[in-house]
């Protein structure tokens, strides 16, 4: 089961998927994000090792909130499930890559494979995330790039805020 639910995400990867193909299952969610959480938390380890830990588990129920908040605004709840397990498969195997490079790597210091492997899962990221929302929002392109661009501006707009008020303290 989990091999064919891959292969599916993989399909979304390369565009040839759609997040309806993915099971509906909260326990395959939970297993989805626990994945997502735990690269994160290594990739973290390894390039922001003095980065704020409190900072960081902040950042994970903002990250769901951003992602969430188009189905809510599109009414679209009932795709969410699926949805949210086809946004974060997809971008843990786009920078499944980039992970395994910052092991390789000294994240620390400049590295041109890690600039380019960061800048191709980013914006790999960003046209599968589109991708997702246009076929889970039933809406064109355009709409489906603004979301993403949205989310991403949120997101920083979030982080640094979340960052001065831990800086505060």
């Amino acid at each position: 089961m989990l091999l064919k639910e891959l292969q599916k995400l993989w399909g979304l990867v390369l565009l040839k998927r759609s997040p309806a193909d993915i099971q509906y299952s909260y326990l395959l969610l939970g297993l989805v994000l626990g994945l997502v959480v735990l690269a994160q938390w290594m990739a973290k380890l390894q390039s922001l090792p003095d980065a704020s830990n409190a900072l960081w588990l902040m950042f994970i129920p903002v990250l769901l909130l951003l992602r969430i908040a188009p189905f809510l605004f599109f009414k679209r709840s009932e795709r969410i499930v699926q949805s949210l397990t086809a946004l974060f498969g997809t971008d843990l195997l786009i920078n499944l890559p980039l992970l395994l490079a910052l092991h390789v790597l000294d994240a620390t210091q400049q590295s041109l494979i890690l600039v380019v492997l960061f800048y191709f899962a980013h914006t790999w990221r960003f046209v599968v995330s589109a991708y997702i929302y246009k076929l889970a929002l039933d809406i064109n392109w355009i709409k489906a790039f603004a979301v993403v661009f949205a989310i991403a501006v949120a997101n920083i707009i979030v982080v640094v805020e979340l960052s001065n008020l831990l800086s505060q303290n």
